[in-house]
């Protein structure tokens, strides 16, 4: 089993890594509305959840998609930090609530990594889910900033 592991490579999943990335982004869009919802409705403990599963998730998402392994899963957030850059982590940070920022901030960060992970995938998305993105980051105030679609012609 050790010398399958050390011959494993991203490649021989071909194509179905790009597809789960822009299925599982897709899912998430549904965290966003409750996020909204339950922020609207002054439900603190419900957006607190969906704020962390949106920070807690949107990394492991992009983690797959830039092809980043790791041994463990406490280096993942670091480990997409360094690749995504220093808003993305000062995002990532707010969202977890590491900082000074107000609960409202804390969730506004969280809305806002769902917008910088679909920017960053979008053009993994097929029709249907690039709608449903598109939508989900409209509402989380952040506009999918190609207008145009590019994603795969693939089924809906």
């Amino acid at each position: 089993h050790k010398q399958e592991a050390q011959e494993w490579r991203w490649e021989l999943l071909d194509k179905r890594v790009d597809r789960w990335v822009a299925e599982e982004l897709t899912e998430y869009a549904e965290e966003v509305h409750k996020l909204v919802g339950n922020l609207q409705l002054g439900r603190r403990s419900a957006a607190a959840v969906q704020r962390s599963l949106l920070a807690i998730y949107m990394a492991t998402i992009l983690a797959v998609h830039h092809r980043i392994l790791y041994d463990t899963e406490n280096q993942l957030w670091d480990l997409v930090s360094s690749k995504m850059g220093i808003k993305w982590e000062q995002l990532q940070s707010a969202a977890f609530g590491e900082g000074d920022q107000s609960f409202e901030e804390t969730c506004r960060a969280g809305l806002q990594l769902f917008a910088l992970a679909a920017q960053e995938v979008r053009n993994l998305l097929n029709k249907r889910q690039y709608r449903v993105v598109a939508h989900a980051c409209e509402i989380a105030g952040h506009s999918l900033s190609d207008r145009k679609f590019h994603g795969s012609e693939r089924a809906t």
